[in-house]
């Protein structure tokens, strides 16, 4: 520890150790790297938070990391954060179009969609690749206004990790779960073994 140090300096321990007028220079750093984030997201086109994908949080990530540094630390020039930012939105609009041009490429870049609910059964092995528990498929199927499992053709977990459903039109009576374990839609393991 500094021996200049003074615990609890409410001045140091807020502002820190450098001039008072370095909390201007944060203010015109932090609008200027947030202007040019908002300027480079708007470019990405805007997508709600529920919608992002993995490629999509890797941008809020990479994005968060450079604007807070250059926003906090005298060492990192503005003008590198905005350069970082840039790579990172124009990386990402490049992997947009290689989707678009090459489908086998979405796959890849932003994982490919999983089948929990099968002929109103649950295909629990895809659940648990899915690291989903079975209370939280239950949840989203509540959600979904889903009140028996039967109604369901088939049920996936997308890439953005939502739930997309394909209704039957003549629902089955109640969940049966062959040769595995039932599911009371309360979300409780009821029992195993095979149901007819």
């Amino acid at each position: 520890m500094d021996q200049r140090r003074i615990p609890f300096d409410w001045g140091s321990l807020l502002l820190g150790s450098a001039p008072a007028l370095y909390c201007l220079e944060i203010t015109f750093r932090t609008l200027l790297i947030y202007g040019w984030t908002l300027a480079a997201m708007r470019w990405l086109g805007g997508r709600p938070i529920a919608q992002l994908s993995l490629a999509d949080f890797l941008i809020v990530v990479a994005l968060g990391s450079a604007v807070g540094d250059a926003a906090f630390y005298a060492e990192v020039p503005p003008g590198q954060a905005m350069l970082v930012s840039l790579l990172v939105v124009a990386v990402t609009k490049a992997l947009e179009r290689v989707v678009v041009w090459s489908p086998r490429a979405a796959p890849i870049i932003d994982g490919d969609p999983a089948l929990v609910l099968s002929g109103g059964r649950i295909v629990f092995d895809n659940l648990q690749a899915r690291e989903m528990p079975v209370p939280t498929l239950v949840e989203q199927l509540r959600i979904r206004d889903v009140a028996n499992p039967g109604a369901i053709e088939a049920a996936r977990i997308e890439s953005s990790s939502k739930l997309s459903l394909l209704r039957r039109r003549l629902p089955k009576a109640g969940p049966h779960h062959a040769a595995a374990r039932t599911l009371a839609f309360t979300g409780a393991i009821v029992g195993a073994g095979p149901v007819s």
